[in-house]
C-alpha cells in the first residue's frame, strides 16, 4: 500500500510530536522542558494547508486544555482543530470508544482519516480495525511494516514529500 493521507490528520502527542519522559508522572505543561520531535513543526506547517489536523492522545494525566499548553510550549497549538485525550473521553486509545470518540468529535467517517503515530497497536492496528487508514512512525529502528491500510515512515518529513 501507499502512503493514504486522507482530508482528517490525526497525530498521536508522545513520542510521535513532543518528546515524552516516561519518568514523568505529572502533565508535560509542567515539565521544566519539552522537546519537539524533529520535523514536527515543518510537516504540520505544510500538512496544515490542505489537510484538517487533528490530536489523539492517550494521555490520562492531560485534558484538552494542558495538552494545548504543552503544545503552545514548543509554537505548534495552532495546527489542530481538535485535541481529545483519553482523560477527556474516559476510555483508552486501545479501546474501540476511544477511537469512536475521536470520529464523533471531528466529524469524520472513518475512511476519511489518516492517524499519524508512533505505537504500532495504538496508532495503527486500532484505528486500522475500525477502517481508518494509518501511518507508523518509526523513527527507532529501519523496520517497515505495510498492511492493507497502514504504511510506515522513519520520520515526519517524509508526509511533505507525499504531498
Amino acid at each position: 500500500m501507499s502512503l493514504v493521507l486522507t482530508r482528517h490528520l490525526v497525530f498521536d502527542w508522545g513520542d510521535t510530536l513532543m518528546a515524552d519522559d516516561p519518568t514523568r508522572t505529572d502533565a508535560m505543561y509542567l515539565w521544566p522542558t519539552v522537546h519537539l520531535i524533529p520535523g514536527a513543526d515543518t510537516a504540520l506547517a505544510a500538512l496544515s494547508q490542505k489537510h484538517v489536523i487533528s490530536l489523539a492522545t492517550g494521555a490520562s494525566v492531560s485534558d484538552e486544555s494542558m495538552v494545548r499548553r504543552a503544545l503552545a510550549r514548543v509554537n505548534i497549538d495552532q495546527y489542530f482543530r481538535h485535541v481529545i485525550s483519553s482523560k477527556d473521553v474516559g476510555a483508552r486509545k486501545a479501546e474501540p470508544a476511544f477511537w469512536q470518540k475521536v470520529l464523533e468529535r471531528i466529524g469524520a467517517r472513518p475512511e476519511e482519516v489518516t492517524v499519524i503515530g508512533d505505537g504500532f497497536e495504538s496508532d495503527v492496528v486500532r484505528p486500522t480495525s475500525l477502517g481508518m487508514h494509518a501511518i507508523w512512525l518509526n523513527r527507532r529502528t529501519a523496520e517497515d511494516r505495510t498492511g492493507e491500510r497502514y504504511v510506515t515512515i522513519h520520520a515526519l518529513e517524509e508526509l511533505i514529500v507525499q504531498e
